[in-house]
């Protein structure tokens, strides 16, 4: 993240990579689901009394498999999305911040294996920390 300070409003610009996995598998492994995302963002911000409003875009990658009674599938998507944020600088100190935000991606991905598209919508709740030099 990066920011240029007026007196009372700022304006900034964040460049992220979140990573997200979900394994859902059974005690014998034979039925199991399993879900990774990779999403990169870049986001623009508008700061006011340490107050930020955010918005971007990302590009996902999203991995699913699945295994039923020992047989495999996957599948992959990707695709890009638009993504807003709402948080706040909360300073510790002169240098050293606390960052909770909110964020809401849409996203339309397609599938690398069939045709058409898929529209996903996200919520994120993230606690960043940071150090101004």
């Amino acid at each position: 993240e990066t920011k240029i300070r007026g007196k009372k409003y700022a304006i900034g610009m964040k460049i992220a990579h979140e990573i997200a996995s979900i394994d859902n598998a059974s005690n014998n492994q034979t039925n199991s689901e399993t879900l990774a995302v990779n999403r990169t963002s870049v986001a623009g911000r508008i700061y006011a009394l340490d107050i930020y409003f955010g918005l971007g875009i990302s590009l996902e990658n999203i991995s699913y498999t699945a295994i039923n009674s020992g047989v495999t599938s996957r599948d992959t998507y990707s695709g890009f999305g638009y993504r807003l944020e709402l948080g706040y600088d909360w300073y510790w100190s002169k240098s050293f911040y606390c960052m909770p935000a909110a964020s809401y991606t849409i996203s339309n991905v397609k599938s690398d294996t069939s045709t058409g598209g898929v529209k996903l919508n996200s919520f994120n709740a993230t606690v960043g920390f940071g150090l101004n030099f």
